[in-house]
């Protein structure tokens, strides 16, 4: 569960920070000597992040201290939060906020979405299983939205590198030399 949250974590903090500022946040964290910080605190509520981040994760807000008063939870069950929230952070930190990104392909398999330049890379997924490759989606989040086929790409490369051809050829005899 602690990964899940520091997955879905790194995403939120990744879609409100631009990737100028991941960077500066990835640098400050990597030169500071107490763990315990944790610089995406200097350029937003974090803690509103993982909050949000917790509940995604596991379909509900973590418990606070003062909702053992109120008798809705118990001492356990507060540290159990805590507990997670700590590692997951401890989990972003030491990922670069790099969530794993995994998509679906149409035929069903699951794939991990390369990472690149503090993005993913949408076109780069190719399904073992059926050769369909990823076309396209957001290279922030990293959620694909478009596959073709194998054969499909054939053909496309095909087409492509007759259109190459073509304009090869016209620029030979564009120039007289024939």
């Amino acid at each position: 569960m602690k990964t899940e949250i520091a997955n879905e974590f790194s995403r939120i903090l990744r879609s409100w920070l631009t990737p100028d500022v991941m960077e500066n946040v990835i640098d400050l964290n990597q030169s500071e000597d107490d763990s315990h910080v944790c610089h995406s605190h200097d350029f937003c509520d974090a803690n509103e992040a993982m909050s949000a981040a917790f509940e995604r994760a596991v379909g509900r807000p973590s418990w606070l201290p003062s909702q053992v008063d109120e008798g809705l939870c118990t001492d356990v069950d507060v540290t159990t939060d805590m507990d997670l929230w700590n590692s997951a952070w401890d989990i972003a930190k030491d990922t670069a906020f790099t969530p794993a990104v995994t998509t679906t392909c149409p035929c069903g398999s699951c794939l991990p979405v390369p990472i690149v330049d503090h993005g993913f890379d949408v076109c780069g997924v190719e399904c073992p299983d059926c050769g369909r490759m990823s076309t396209g989606g957001n290279g922030r989040t990293g959620i694909v939205d478009g596959w073709i086929t194998a054969k499909s790409a054939a053909q496309s490369q095909a087409a492509f590198e007759a259109q190459q051809f073509d304009v090869d050829m016209n620029e030979w005899y564009g120039r007289g030399n024939w």
